[in-house]
């Protein structure tokens, strides 16, 4: 049987929606499952529309941001290919030509 990754997200937060999915290191802020799968579907809501046919780069830093378009974009139904955001911008917009993702 194959589970997609959003699959089993849903499934971990229904699992223990109180468990700690994520400590910002640069605040020391702790986030539960429940809130950043509620962050995620606030963000599908507001910017998700049209989504589900791009793949789209997504080029943000590590941290409860990242996590929160991430899943938004998975939850909109987009194919998701995360760029490092050290790379010069020139070879961020190579590698979203390269596959065709929406920049």
């Amino acid at each position: 049987m194959s589970t997609t990754l959003l699959s089993a997200w849903e499934h971990t937060v229904r699992t223990a929606p109180a468990a700690v999915a994520l400590i910002d290191s640069a605040s020391g802020n702790t986030f539960s499952r429940a809130h950043l799968d509620a962050q995620a579907d606030a963000w599908c809501d507001a910017h998700g529309k049209h989504l589900e046919t791009l793949t789209v780069v997504l080029c943000e830093p590590n941290g409860p941001g990242w996590w929160r378009v991430f899943l938004g974009l998975l939850k909109a139904g987009a194919v998701v290919a995360p760029l490092d955001p050290g790379e010069p911008a020139a070879a961020q917009r190579a590698a979203a030509a390269a596959i065709r993702g929406s920049w």
